[in-house]
């Protein structure tokens, strides 16, 4: 008789693992499993979820790896950064699953059952496409949007797919001052965007690298007209939360990132630097914008469609 119980190890994960964790756990709840966590490294598990962090303890490879790490080229995935192989020290996993929240691209190596990344191709059936934002919006169960700090259930909510398929409304156009970025890694396309756009209007830079920190990007972004938000990288599928996080926060996201193939997001809910030619055309489309261009944009929904990973749930429905 089959075992309604999942039993899952995370190896390779670092910081914290809540939203992955709770994804795994309500992907598995709505086929009608329950899910328990297995942390003894030789326990035996249905599943082991790798991530693409090695343990420290590798001294020599992560002193090289964080020196890497910290030189990132724009345009070009982080790979090279990244451990080739992943074989954490542990045994009894009947299936193991590679999963990257960063850009890094799927591992060659064959004894994984599936990977999860934001490659868009499925290289034969074993990758799936599962961007981080994928697993804050609900799809299976409660969101569990990151933020820096904390909304009240209201802002939250306005991170379920079911919202985010919805129309919103602008109601403080006048009220809301011109532009803001929250970020922590200084990339040079982001901080060169910032510099021209301050040239229209002022920008309000917040985060890490300028010492102004906030307690809820959400009761920040309510006060601006356009939240900046740019990835680290440009690679096609390579959209982390920071889009969604902008939009949610009450702005008119000004992004830079490449979403490829997706076609769940509506393109037309916040602008894209990289479908400019030049900045100047860029900077002139913000210039042009007044609050009736402003309207028509801010309440275009965030999504056209719910993303659909059930193909991922079956895959992964497919060997318990």
């Amino acid at each position: 008789m089959r075992s309604n119980q999942v039993e899952i190890r995370y190896s390779w994960w670092a910081n914290d693992t809540t939203i992955q964790k709770s994804f795994f756990r309500d992907l598995f709840n709505s086929a009608g499993y329950s899910v328990k966590e297995v942390c003894e490294p030789n326990a035996k598990c249905d599943f082991e979820i790798i991530g693409v962090n090695k343990p420290k303890k590798d001294t020599l490879l992560d002193g090289i790896n964080r020196r890497v790490k910290s030189n990132k080229i724009v345009g070009q995935d982080n790979s090279f950064a990244y451990p080739h192989s992943y074989h954490p020290r542990t045994t009894g996993a009947k299936n193991k699953i590679w999963v990257t929240l960063e850009n890094v691209r799927p591992p060659a190596q064959k004894d994984f059952f599936v990977t999860l990344s934001y490659d868009q191709f499925d290289f034969d059936q074993s990758n799936y496409y599962l961007p981080a934002w994928y697993m804050m919006i609900g799809l299976f169960g409660a969101v569990h949007v990151e933020i820096e700090g904390k909304g009240s259930q209201n802002e939250i909510e306005r991170a379920h797919f079911k919202k985010l398929l919805a129309a919103r409304k602008l109601t403080n156009y006048s009220e809301k001052s011109f532009a803001f970025s929250i970020f922590g890694n200084p990339h040079p396309v982001r901080l060169k965007a910032i510099d021209s756009l301050d040239k229209i209007s002022k920008v309000d830079v917040f985060g890490r690298v300028t010492g102004k920190r906030v307690e809820s990007k959400f009761k920040i972004g309510e006060k601006y007209k356009f939240g900046i938000c740019f990835e680290n990288n440009f690679y096609p599928g390579y959209v982390t939360e920071k889009l969604l996080q902008a939009y949610i926060s009450g702005t008119i996201p000004i992004y830079w990132g490449c979403l490829g193939n997706d076609t769940s997001i509506n393109r037309e809910c916040f602008i894209n630097m990289s479908d400019f030619e030049t900045t100047e055309e860029f900077l002139d489309c913000i210039r042009t914008i007044d609050e009736a261009k402003y309207r028509a944009i801010y309440e275009k929904p965030f999504l056209i469609q719910k993303p659909d990973i059930e193909k991922v749930k079956s895959k992964l429905i497919s060997v318990l």
